[in-house]
């Protein structure tokens, strides 16, 4: 889910593995974007976005993880989401029996990004979310890594330095807390495939 112009997972998996893959985005289409290039193995592309409320908003088709998820058999199953920011609601809607259905979850986070209302409030329900995640996944790899590029050097978080607006050359990497645009790459297992 989220493609832009390009999309090297999917592309990686079609090539070394043969995964007939289905790309998803609502605003990079058929209509708007040249066909993606460099497939062996065919995909498949949708122009709709993955949100918690299927529907369309603004001119614009949404479908949601879960009625994906519930026609899908127990395995086989590989996601990547990349829906900036809306990651937190389409997670938040999906069912720890569903989420199950999902063998390998590549996901982009953005931390800071689309916060409203009571900000730690909103922050410690991502924070919850990425904890239901542990329940079923582990974490494979992550980027940026080492961590301390983004956290600063100091151990711990400090609640009033997160997501304070401050990013890029304005970050001081010696403080704690998180930089504005604060976003993360994480790859997650299935935690049954550990178990074999």
């Amino acid at each position: 889910y989220g493609i832009f112009t390009w999309d090297r997972w999917s592309q990686f998996l079609a090539n070394s593995y043969s995964v007939p893959t289905r790309l998803y985005d609502c605003y990079s289409t058929t209509k708007n974007t040249a066909p993606l290039t460099g497939y062996k193995t065919p995909y498949t592309r949708e122009d709709s976005c993955v949100g918690s409320k299927a529907g369309t908003f603004k001119g614009r088709h949404f479908v949601t993880l879960q009625s994906h998820l519930e026609a899908r058999p127990a395995d086989g199953t590989l996601v990547k989401l990349d829906v900036e920011g809306s990651e937190w609601d389409v997670l938040e809607a999906t069912t720890d029996d569903q989420l199950r259905k999902i063998d390998l979850l590549d996901m982009e986070i953005h931390f800071c990004e689309m916060l409203s209302g009571d900000k730690e409030e909103e922050l410690l329900r991502r924070a919850d979310i990425l904890e239901r995640l542990l329940d079923i996944f582990a974490v494979s790899a992550r980027e940026p890594s080492p961590w301390r590029l983004w956290t600063g050097t100091k151990p711990g978080f400090a609640v009033e330095n997160i997501c304070t607006g401050r990013g890029g050359s304005e970050y001081d990497a010696t403080e704690k807390g998180l930089p504005m645009h604060w976003m993360a790459s994480v790859s997650y297992v299935n935690r049954k495939h550990l178990a074999r």
